[in-house]
């Protein structure tokens, strides 16, 4: 189970950069041959999605990013994300994206393809099933609420410290800070602790796919088993 997760990860990866490559931001015409090739990527990244869900919530979420091409400062906390493509992604150290986010989407209008990068500053949170669309800049420390927009891309840059909420976006004139955590407990936790967690997760990893192949191994030698001794009775 172990080498099937190594595996599929490393065929991603080599499938990405071999048909693919290095996205660059444009328009492109639907049904031409970057179009098809980019739509076979995508469905190549969702169909792997039931093993490689698995990296993320974890520190090795953002290290299998930059291997697919995403810019991804240090201490980010990325969950299970929508990605449009890794390569539409610049974000800053220390972010949070929540689940089901999806960042640098694409846009489809008449027949065209328009893909841009979506950049992130420091220290900005993305809530789930938040949608930030291709071209969006967001300063440092912006909040983008739960299944919510940043302002239209044609106001401009997102300023930095400021909060938005809802569809279309609003602004929210005040956001509670909480002052009893410190740095080593929240963005700079001491390197043992960082430790602990990287073998923590390991197992987060790696021991749900051990146990359902163990457990699909069983089933299938306890089926043949009962068949040979169901004949066997039979033949008696």
């Amino acid at each position: 189970a172990v080498s099937f997760v190594v595996f599929l990860c490393v065929e991603l990866w080599f499938f990405k950069w071999l048909v693919i490559g290095r996205l660059v931001p444009g328009c492109y015409p639907v049904g031409g041959f970057f179009y098809a090739r980019k739509w076979f990527f995508d469905q190549l990244m969702t169909m792997s999605t039931d093993v490689t869900e698995a990296l993320y919530e974890t520190l090795y979420a953002a290290p299998w990013l930059r291997t697919l091409g995403a810019r991804i400062g240090a201490r980010c906390e990325i969950a299970a994300i929508d990605l449009v493509h890794p390569d539409l992604i610049e974000m800053d150290a220390e972010c949070m994206i929540a689940d089901l986010a999806l960042i640098g989407a694409s846009r489809v209008r008449s027949g065209w393809l328009t893909i841009g990068l979506a950049r992130i500053g420091r220290r900005v949170f993305i809530g789930n099933s938040a949608v930030v669309p291709a071209g969006s800049v967001l300063e440092d420390n912006v909040l983008i609420g739960l299944m919510s927009l940043p302002p239209p891309l044609e106001s401009g840059p997102v300023p930095k410290n400021t909060s938005w909420f809802g569809s279309p976006a609003m602004a929210l004139p005040m956001r509670y800070h909480s002052e009893q955590f410190s740095e080593s407990e929240t963005y700079h936790p001491p390197k043992r602790l960082i430790a602990v967690r990287l073998f923590i997760e390991l197992f987060r990893i790696f021991l749900p796919p051990t146990i359902f192949v163990a457990l699909a191994s069983l089933i299938i030698d306890t089926t043949d088993i009962l068949q040979d001794y169901i004949r066997l009775r039979e033949w008696l």
